[in-house]
């Protein structure tokens, strides 16, 4: 697979990742430390992300990274069983139950103090 292949596939799924999780290009930049200009370069296929960008990317979000790049062609899948909006919702659901659970101990500490 060539590496223009890769580029059309990873501005597509770059911006549909950014679209599932309702960020602006600005939200999505300060998430992950880079520029808006930056997003707006990797969405219209003018650049791509670093390695180490795109690792930080694919665990920051729970997603494959050859679903990031297209090198996965034949699903649209993370994996077999479970599409990007699952997974990402899924994480979603784990770091809200997470900050719960710490604000209820928290609130334990307090009112045993």
């Amino acid at each position: 697979m060539n590496s223009s292949i890769y580029s059309e596939c990873f501005k597509k799924n770059i911006r549909l990742l950014r679209n599932i999780l309702s960020y602006s290009a600005a939200q999505f930049a300060s998430e992950l430390s880079v520029s808006r200009k930056t997003i707006e370069k990797w969405e219209n296929g003018t650049a791509l992300p670093q390695l180490g960008t795109l690792l930080q990317i694919v665990s920051k979000y729970g997603i494959s990274l050859d679903w990031l790049i297209g090198a996965d062609r034949k699903t649209k899948f993370v994996s077999d069983r479970y599409s990007i909006e699952t997974v990402l919702l899924f994480n979603e659901l784990l770091n809200s139950a997470e900050k719960d659970i710490v604000q209820q101990i928290n609130s334990r500490n307090e009112h045993n103090s």
